[in-house]
C-alpha cells in the first residue's frame, strides 16, 4: 500500500470534513479518516519505523479535526 496515497486520503478526509455543513457527511468523512490513520499507523509498526512508531490520529471520529476554525455568520 502505497503510504503517500494514504496520507494524501486522510488529509482530504479531513479538508471535507471541516468543509461540509452536513453533520452525517462530517462524521462520515472523520470515520473515513480515523480508519485511514489506523491503517498508517499499522503500516509503520509492521514496517518497524521507529521514529513514526507512535504516529497516530490526533483525534477519534467524535471530535473535530485539528485547526477546524470555520467561520460562523452572526
Amino acid at each position: 500500500m502505497d503510504l503517500n496515497q494514504l496520507y494524501h486520503d486522510h488529509q482530504m478526509s479531513l479538508m471535507r470534513a471541516i468543509a461540509t455543513r452536513c453533520d452525517r457527511g462530517r462524521a462520515l468523512h472523520r470515520g473515513n479518516a480515523s480508519r485511514i490513520a489506523r491503517t498508517i499507523e499499522r503500516i509503520h509498526r509492521a514496517s518497524g519505523a521507529t521514529a513514526l512508531r507512535n504516529w497516530e490520529a490526533p483525534y477519534t471520529s467524535q471530535d473535530d479535526p485539528p485547526g477546524n476554525h470555520r467561520a460562523t455568520t452572526h
